[in-house]
């Protein structure tokens, strides 16, 4: 994650501006990052409902993994997260900096606590349209129970 920041970080200064998209080629700049929570999001739209995964990486939670490669935001599944993700990507894309959070959540009855790093990329014209992120888990993703238990044993509460 701090390589990518600095990586921005110095191409800020060299722009003056939000870094292009031509210059941040996460191939060449993370070329060891197969298989990491790296990726980017199309967020030409206007409206982040409509900001599109490119890639979406692997994930142990049904509905929210490889299957979410080439959805809108709109698409997650779980509305909260959505409405949640929405929200960042669309400061990101407006205040043009970069973004980092410290996310713990349960999602489909699996715990996550990640930190999330969001870098938003210009075109030519300096119209901000990529945003490139990482997520860093600071435990693995667990179980704790199964959704349609809603977390009571399977019991109706």
């Amino acid at each position: 994650m701090d390589a990518l920041h600095y990586f921005w970080s110095a191409l800020r200064q060299v722009e003056n501006d939000t870094p292009k998209v031509s210059d941040f080629d996460l191939a060449r700049i993370a070329p060891n990052a197969k298989g990491a929570f790296l990726s980017w999001i199309d967020a030409t739209a206007e409206d982040p409902r409509y900001f599109q995964m490119a890639y979406h990486p692997c994930s142990p939670i049904p509905g929210m993994g490889l299957e979410l490669s080439g959805k809108r935001l709109m698409e997650i599944p779980n509305s909260l997260h959505a409405k949640s993700t929405y929200v960042e990507y669309l400061r990101c894309k407006q205040w043009r900096t970069p973004l980092y959070y410290e996310i713990e959540q349960i999602i489909a009855g699996f715990q996550r606590h990640y930190y999330r790093l969001l870098l938003p990329l210009a075109d030519d014209a300096g119209k901000v349209t990529r945003i490139v992120y990482m997520n860093h888990f600071l435990t693995p993703p667990r179980q704790l129970y199964r959704d349609e238990d809603n977390g009571y044993g399977g019991q109706a509460g």
